[in-house]
């Protein structure tokens, strides 16, 4: 598939758009504790976006009325991903399950989360299938259960789940600071570069995007 004009950016200039990030503590039993946690979540705490229906969203930890991280849930019922937060420091902005039922596409779009920027985003599989992936940049990524993983996600990016199961990821959002030191060098040696090449991505999205259908 040829790229798209903002893809072309940052294929040209040569950037990694996503990494996994190494944690001194084991994930299964994490991913184990949020999926019987989604079992208990009443459908009056559940957003109900998917293209058939079913259940897309549950809100762990949004803002309060002073705009800091606050848990939505009971942080008792999560203590093993309570420790994952903690491991980077506890201050999550935000944090919540997103799920794509199968058929579902989440189009081009772009968030203000890189690890050059104010917060970062990370992404824990809970479940997923092979057809589910994402293109972030020029990347088509797809992202096992069992890893945490890191994404530029100031570049535009989309997410399809083209497979027969259901895709749950649970993001979190963090301060980029708490990053230092776990990512490749390839994502911090050339930040002005890196900056330049997604600013131009994104303008490059939002014209696409203005223009006039067919």
């Amino acid at each position: 598939m040829e790229d798209t004009p903002f893809q072309a950016v940052s294929r040209a200039a040569g950037l990694p758009m996503a990494a996994e990030i190494a944690v001194d503590l084991p994930l299964m039993p994490v991913i184990g504790e949020v999926k019987a946690f989604i079992e208990t979540v009443p459908d009056s705490e559940r957003g109900f976006r998917c293209k058939d229906g079913s259940w897309s969203s549950i809100m762990l930890i949004g803002p309060d009325a002073q705009g800091q991280g606050t848990w939505q849930t009971d942080p008792g019922r999560l203590p093993l991903l309570g420790a994952l937060f903690a491991h980077f420091g506890g201050n999550v902005h935000l944090a919540a399950l997103a799920r794509m039922a199968p058929g579902d596409l989440l189009d081009w779009h772009y968030d203000p989360c890189a690890a050059d920027l104010e917060a970062a985003r990370l992404h824990l599989p809970i479940t997923t299938n092979p057809q589910a992936v994402s293109d972030l940049g020029h990347e088509r990524i797809h992202w096992p259960v069992g890893g945490l993983f890191y994404g530029d996600f100031g570049f535009p990016h989309r997410v399809m789940n083209d497979g027969t199961e259901g895709r749950v990821h649970l993001y979190f959002d963090l301060p980029s600071t708490a990053l230092l030191g776990r990512l490749p060098a390839a994502f911090h040696d050339t930040p002005a570069a890196r900056r330049e090449a997604r600013q131009e991505a994104v303008n490059l999205h939002l014209m696409a995007r203005a223009m006039p259908a067919g």
